[in-house]
C-alpha cells in the first residue's frame, strides 16, 4: 500500500474514495484497460475478510440463476477463482423454543419485510470464501494504486456537481471521475446529488448488529443450521423481527479448534438512529431475543455492536438506464442501487456500471480521441462484460 504523504497530485482521472469491494473491482479492469486508477482508503490496514465501510458477517444468498451468472462474470473479468458452494439451509424461525422452517408472516407483513426478504429462503450459496479469496486478488493485484490513512474531510460542491475533494483536512484534489463508495446519506452534501425521484421513495434503515464470540459452549446444543434464524417481533413489540446467523465448525480451518460465534441483526428506520433510548432499546431486544434461541453467558462472551446504515433492496425498480448516481464527477458505487446485496449485490453494481450507456459512450468518445492522437495500433479487447 502507498502512502498519502508520497502522493503529489493534484489531479488524476479515475479517484476511488473506499476500498470496497465494487471499487477495488471497478479499478481492476480499469487497470486491466491501461488506466490508472487511484484508491483512498481512511483505515490503515484494509482487511479481505470483510468490507472495511461496512462490516457484513452475513455470508449467504439466494441461489438464483442471475446471482450465479454474476459470479461466473467476475472470475472471467478477474480470472480469480472464487470459493462458493451451495446449501440447502431453509430459514428457520423459533416457536416454543424449538427451531422450525420459517413459512411466512401469520399476520400482516412487517415494514421492514423489503430488507427482511433478502434472508428468507431455501436454497443459498455460501460467499464467505469466495469474498475472502476475491479480495485478496484485488487488493494484491492493486497494492501500489491505494492509499491508506487517506480520509475524505470535504466534498467541494458547486451547483450539484463534485469538483474536488480534500483529504486528510490539507490535500485537496480534483478528478476527471470520483468513484464513492460511501453511503450517500452520510453526508448532507452529497445526499443534495440524489435525484428526486428515489428520493421520493426512498425509506432507509439503519441496520443494529450484535456480533459474539460465545464462551463454554456445548458442542452438542451449538444449532447446526447455516441458515438464518428469523425472531418475530410479537404482537406487542416496538420493534422490528430481527435475524441471526450461527457459525458452523466446518468454517473454521483445519487443525484449529472451532470457535463459536454468532450474529443477529435488526433494523431501525434511519430517522431514529440518532435517538439514544430507542436505540439502546433495539440492542436489548437483540439480546433478549437471541437468548431465546441459545441462552449464552454475557459476562464471558466478547460482544460487539455495528450501526450501519442499510438500504439494499429499496431501489430494486431503477430502471437499466440509470443503474448508477452520475452527477458530473460524482459516481455511486455504493450497492444500494443493486436489488441484491452483501458480494453479489457489490459485483452486480460493478457490472452495471461497466455496461451502462453512460461508461460504454464514454469509452467510445476517449477511444475516438487516442486514434486522432496516435498512429492507428492493434487494440486490446477489454475483459468480458
Amino acid at each position: 500500500m502507498a502512502s498519502l504523504k508520497d502522493f503529489k497530485n493534484t489531479h488524476v482521472e479515475y479517484a476511488f474514495i473506499g476500498a470496497s469491494t465494487t471499487n477495488l473491482l471497478l479499478a481492476y479492469v480499469f487497470k486491466s484497460q491501461g488506466k490508472t486508477p487511484f484508491i483512498f482508503e481512511p483505515l490503515e490496514e484494509i482487511s479481505a475478510q470483510t468490507e472495511a465501510v461496512h462490516p457484513n458477517n452475513f455470508n449467504l444468498i439466494k441461489d438464483k440463476p442471475e446471482h450465479r451468472e454474476l459470479l461466473q462474470w467476475v472470475e472471467a473479468t478477474t480470472n480469480a477463482h472464487l470459493q462458493w458452494t451451495k446449501l440447502e439451509a431453509p430459514t428457520t424461525t423459533m416457536v416454543k423454543s424449538e427451531l422450525i422452517p420459517f413459512l411466512g408472516f401469520a399476520e400482516e407483513s412487517p415494514t421492514s419485510i423489503d430488507v427482511l426478504s433478502h434472508y428468507i429462503g431455501s436454497h443459498w450459496l455460501s460467499l464467505s470464501k469466495a469474498r475472502t479469496s476475491l479480495r485478496q486478488f484485488l487488493l494484491s493485484s492493486l497494492q501500489d494504486h491505494i492509499y491508506t490513512l487517506s480520509e475524505v474531510s470535504d466534498w467541494h460542491i458547486k451547483e450539484k456537481q463534485v469538483t474536488a475533494i480534500t483529504l486528510n483536512g490539507n490535500k485537496t484534489l480534483s478528478a476527471k471521475y470520483f468513484f464513492s463508495s460511501e453511503f450517500p446519506t452520510i453526508h448532507s452534501d452529497i445526499k443534495e446529488l440524489l435525484p428526486k425521484k428515489l428520493t421520493a421513495k426512498f425509506r432507509p434503515w439503519t441496520a443494529v448488529q450484535i456480533s459474539i464470540s460465545h464462551a463454554q459452549v456445548d458442542p452438542e446444543t451449538w444449532p447446526t443450521t447455516p441458515g438464518y434464524i428469523l425472531i418475530p417481533g410479537g404482537k406487542k413489540s416496538d420493534f422490528q423481527p430481527c435475524i441471526g446467523q450461527f457459525s458452523q465448525p466446518a468454517d473454521h480451518p483445519e487443525g484449529q479448534d472451532p470457535k463459536y460465534s454468532s450474529f443477529w441483526r435488526g433494523f431501525a428506520p434511519a430517522d431514529v438512529e440518532e435517538d439514544s433510548d430507542y436505540m439502546g432499546g433495539l440492542v436489548r431486544h437483540l439480546k433478549k431475543s437471541l437468548k431465546k434461541v441459545l441462552p449464552f453467558d454475557e459476562k464471558n462472551s466478547s460482544l460487539k455492536v455495528i450501526v450501519t446504515p442499510y438500504s439494499n433492496g429499496h431501489f430494486a425498480d431503477i430502471s437499466n438506464s440509470d443503474p448508477f448516481l452520475q452527477r458530473g464527477a460524482f459516481i455511486c458505487t455504493h450497492p444500494f442501487l443493486s436489488p441484491y446485496e452483501d458480494l453479489i449485490g457489490d459485483i452486480d453494481t460493478a457490472q452495471r456500471l461497466l455496461s451502462s450507456e453512460f461508461f460504454q459512450n464514454h469509452e467510445k468518445t476517449n477511444n475516438s480521441n487516442e486514434l486522432e492522437k496516435e498512429p492507428p495500433v492493434a487494440v486490446t479487447p477489454s475483459p468480458a462484460l
